[in-house]
């Protein structure tokens, strides 16, 4: 079975967990393809919103607060994905958070298939200094991403 991990960074980091059913747990004690019903139960996060096609809760990992967002197709889980939201005085801790959260996957996946710079456009792709000021307008995005067996 085949399972992809994603982070990425625009105004806010993102980390994506995707892979088709499994009956092993696969991501915070959920497995893919569970029904709706069966992630609420065996998530212990208060839910904030709930709509047809998701769950959403309010989480913390490692230290950096998040959305935490289960995405259902036909009432079956299909991916997971945190959405960090903690706000910054400077705009590189966007890319601290970034740096921080792909180093504890790296720890637990290993090296990713994926590492790279999505420039939106290109205005201080040649100033890495300002690197999280392009993150803040929405010119970059940085992602992450592994895929494990």
């Amino acid at each position: 079975m085949r399972k992809t991990l994603f982070i990425f960074i625009t105004c806010v980091l993102l980390f994506f967990v995707d892979s088709p059913p499994a009956v092993a747990q696969d991501f915070r004690g959920a497995s893919w393809g569970m029904t709706m019903e069966e992630v609420k139960q065996d998530e212990n996060l208060d839910l904030i919103q709930e709509d047809e096609k998701n769950l959403v809760y309010v989480t913390a990992i490692g230290g950096i607060d998040c959305l935490l967002i289960y995405n259902f197709v036909d009432d079956r889980l299909y991916n997971a994905m945190y959405w960090m939201i903690d706000e910054h005085a400077i705009d590189n801790g966007h890319i601290d958070d970034y740096r921080k959260l792909k180093n504890m996957l790296m720890q637990k996946y290993g090296t990713p298939n994926i590492d790279d710079e999505i420039w939106g456009r290109s205005l201080y792709k040649d100033e890495p200094d300002r690197k999280g000021f392009a993150i803040s307008i929405g010119d970059l995005t940085m992602l992450a991403e592994w895929e494990t067996e």
